[in-house]
């Protein structure tokens, strides 16, 4: 359901900002809109496309339970995935919000979150249920009928990502759960993998120096790099590096995650919990909703930068030279720290550029 200029007005007015106002620090040299999901006051679930340049919503969808991650392709196809354990995953216009497809997941499975397209079809991450062994699904982009169930080595994967046609990347999280409760904290074995995204062939996997850190969420730099975002497993406060970067790029056999680097206070700060990751340039951001921390690294040397509070923060996206966060109290945070607003739309776990 669209939202019109005069709703969103009054949204804005209530949050204690104009529309000229909103417009005007999250301007731009042309269209930026991201794609997440929002809390709704009576406690549903919509997806929203909000337009960043202009400072307006576009379309919802309501939601039929928690979304967490978005992909699309310009113009075509755009698709959300239900947070895991998840039933659904919802195709839709990219352009204006029109539902084409709804999936459920196959019998014995469920998905986990994540989802990527290339040239003819769609992937979704998920596992089995019982033994949470992984599987890439394979989806026809014009039938939307399941093509193949494709088995990956590994417990749990979260977010993938193509680098390439022939290169994707997976977290996989290590984790193997009833509902959300990890049942084999002692055994875990996280890494990144990567796979031929047809046949899951496995090109290379490199594991996390603790193997409590479950690999979760990733970036690719714009030299080609994989960067990891992990949780660790512990309610034990740590000071183990959340951020690791692959020494080679993706498609040239990387042989080792390098850690980034910060204080003990800093990583501290980030109580075990990376929730989303974003390169920007020569920039790596990471955002912690425990933590309510957003913090900035050198993609180069790993280098900290600096960290912010903002409360409950979470998604985050960039267009490779400016990035933005978003909150579950409405905030929505440019780098420049100038473009902070309140959008009154509380904010869950990702955001994606939708391409125009």
């Amino acid at each position: 359901m669209a939202i019109n200029r005069r709703d969103f007005i009054k949204v804005a007015a209530l949050a204690g900002l104009s529309w000229h106002t909103l417009a005007t620090d999250m301007s731009g040299d042309q269209q930026k809109r991201v794609l997440g999901v929002i809390k709704t006051a009576d406690g549903q679930w919509s997806a929203v496309c909000f337009d960043l340049t202009a400072g307006r919503v576009i379309y919802r969808i309501p939601l039929p339970g928690r979304a967490h991650g978005s992909a699309s392709v310009a113009h075509e196809v755009a698709a959300l995935v239900a947070r895991r354990p998840g039933a659904f995953v919802i195709v839709f216009e990219p352009d204006t919000g029109r539902v084409i497809h709804r999936l459920k997941a196959p019998q014995g499975h469920v998905f986990n979150g994540h989802v990527v397209f290339t040239d003819h079809a769609m992937h979704v991450s998920g596992e089995k249920l019982g033994s949470s062994d992984g599987v890439l699904f394979h989806y026809e982009r014009k039938s939307w009928s399941l093509r193949d169930v494709v088995p990956l080595n590994g417990l749990g994967p979260h977010e993938i990502l193509l680098h390439s046609p022939d290169y994707l990347v997976a977290g996989i999280g290590g984790l193997r759960t009833a509902g959300r409760e990890v049942l084999n904290q002692n055994t875990m074995q996280p890494s990144l993998l990567c796979v031929h995204p047809v046949t899951g062939k496995e090109h290379w996997r490199l594991a996390p120096v603790d193997h409590l850190l479950s690999t979760r969420h990733l970036t690719l730099t714009d030299n080609g790099h994989a960067v990891i975002a992990m949780q660790y497993q512990s309610d034990i406060p740590q000071t183990l590096p959340l951020l690791a970067i692959t020494d080679r790029p993706v498609d040239q056999q990387p042989q080792q995650l390098l850690p980034f680097e910060a204080s003990d206070l800093d990583w501290m700060n980030f109580k075990n919990y990376i929730g989303s990751v974003a390169s920007c340039g020569h920039q790596i951001v990471a955002s912690s909703p425990r933590g309510h921390r957003v913090g900035v690294w050198d993609a180069s040397s790993r280098a900290f930068q600096y960290s912010d509070y903002i409360q409950d923060v979470c998604p985050l996206a960039s267009d490779g030279q400016r990035w933005w966060a978003g909150s579950g109290v409405g905030l929505i945070r440019a780098d420049d720290q100038t473009a902070s607003r309140q959008t009154g739309l509380r904010w869950d776990n990702h955001w994606s550029f939708i391409q125009f």
